[in-house]
Order: C-alpha cells, then structure tokens, then sequence
C-alpha cells in the first residue's frame, strides 16, 4: 500500500501551440490550481529551450510564475514554430536529482528523477502525423531511447494514433477541469 504522500501525479497534455500569450496564461493558471507533480506537453510550438524557460516564468501572469523545474526541446530549423514537448515539475513536487537523459528535437524529451528513494523515468512524446514518418519515428528513434532504460517509466504523448478522428475539437479551457492525474508510487 502507498500513501499518497509518495505518489507522484502525472499529466500529459496536447496544448496544440502556446504562442499566444492568452493561451499560455490559461494553461498556466490550471496548472497552478492543479494536483499534479509533473506535467508532459505536446505540441508547444516554442522556437528554441530559451523561450520556453521565459514562457514558463512568466507562468499565468503577472505574480504567477511557474515555479518549480521545466525543460523544453523543440525541432531544429523551425521556422513555423510546430511540434514541441516538455517536461514540467510542479513547485515542492517530491522529485530530486532531476537529469535531462535525451531528445529527439522536438518529438521526444526524457528526464530521470529521485522519487521516493527511486529513479524513474519521465518522457513527453509528440509522434508525427503521417503513418510512415510515425513508424519509423517509433521503431529508429523513439525504441532505442526507451529500451535500454532500467527504470520505471512514465511516458505521455500524444501519438498521434487514432481509430477515428474526434467529431468535436475540444478546447484546453474545456479539458482541464476534468482530468484526472495519473499516480506512480516508488517502489520504495
């Protein structure tokens, strides 16, 4: 049996672009209000570590900053800005020692943490849209990234793999109050 105390709560989130400053305040201030330690984001649509770090402090407004660790990586000659991920640790979340272990630019972002007594790993995946580019991405980049890791691991993403597209668009404001986080215990 674990306490809650030792869990550590996990959201992962497809924020379809945060280049509006609107959009980045909203999703801010949920996060803020929210139970979870660590949140993974897909689709960021950053340019480069250095903005996304400046996004993050500027959190959902003014006297509001996102406090606690961030890491950002984005695709490398990206004009337009598509794609992103992160990985985000929630201000006196019970994780130490946190390593930033590997990358595919703006696709995939893998952190070890210390979490109660344990290393887990924590991964945010952005797979691409298109079927081939989307299997080669799985099996030459992303499987030999995540194969050798002896860790527990929690991976969120978006993966870009659906039976049938959704027949509504749902909104950042319309999901978040409903979300449920996800719970690691250690092993501890």
């Amino acid at each position: 049996m674990t306490s809650s105390a030792s869990a550590l709560r996990l959201l992962s989130l497809n924020v379809n672009g945060l280049r509006l400053p609107a959009t980045r305040r909203t999703l801010f201030r949920e996060l803020l209000q929210g139970l979870w330690d660590v949140i993974v984001l897909q689709e960021t649509h950053h340019n480069n570590e250095a903005e996304g770090l400046t996004w993050a402090r500027e959190g959902a407004g003014t006297g509001q900053p996102w406090l606690g660790q961030s890491f950002w990586s984005c695709p490398t000659n990206n004009p337009t800005a598509v794609g992103g991920v992160a990985v985000l640790f929630r201000a006196g979340a019970a994780v130490g020692e946190i390593t930033r272990v590997a990358e595919v630019a703006g696709k995939f972002l893998l952190v070890t943490v210390r979490h109660a007594g344990d290393v887990c790993a924590i991964a945010s995946v952005y797979a691409p849209t298109y079927r081939p580019e989307r299997c080669q991405f799985f099996v030459e980049q992303l499987l030999p990234l995540v194969s050798p890791i002896e860790h527990p691991l929690l991976l969120g993403g978006d993966f870009n793999c659906v039976a049938e597209p959704p027949s509504t668009r749902l909104t950042l404001v319309s999901v978040l109050p409903a979300l449920t986080p996800w719970v690691f215990a250690g092993t501890g």
